[in-house]
């Protein structure tokens, strides 16, 4: 990472303990999978037809969070004008404030091995507001262990 680079990950570090009260500790890119009810549940909206939505989890000192920066590629942009989408929008959830949110490691079958896109993924699931069990997948290029690893530590 060059200087530049590391200036603006301290700005954003600085940016966001501020905004939420809590010193940020480090980053993980994610996808959050989910369907359209359980991202509703999360006070998330997709931007895209997909039922994925690419992120950071942010790891801070009291708290874990999943931060969308409102970014498109001029690509997406003239698709989503094409059909007169909306702008993406800047997104924060609280996970540590989720009811009952837990995370596991999703398990392979023995034929996964045979698909080149088979990646560690974690499963968390939380109550939505009426009691109902979600599920969300999370794939990081880090491997799940190590994510869920600083996760329990920071929940525990």
């Amino acid at each position: 990472m060059n200087y530049g680079q590391q200036k603006e990950v301290r700005k954003f570090y600085k940016e966001f303990s501020e905004r939420v009260n809590d010193k940020v500790q480090s980053l993980e890119m994610v996808s959050l999978e989910a369907d359209r009810e359980t991202f509703t549940a999360l006070n998330l909206e997709r931007t895209s037809v997909s039922e994925e939505l690419w992120g950071l989890l942010v790891f801070c000192e009291q708290g874990l969070y999943f931060y969308v920066h409102p970014y498109e590629s001029a690509m997406s942009m003239m698709f989503r004008q094409a059909v007169h989408g909306k702008v993406p929008v800047e997104q924060l959830l609280a996970i540590h404030a989720l009811d009952s949110v837990k995370f596991t490691i999703q398990r392979h079958k023995w034929y996964d091995v045979l698909f080149s896109s088979v990646a560690d993924k974690l499963i968390m699931e939380f109550k939505d507001k009426n009691g109902k069990t979600r599920t969300a997948v999370i794939t990081s290029h880090t491997r799940a262990s190590k994510v869920l690893e600083k996760i329990s530590f920071l929940l525990k």
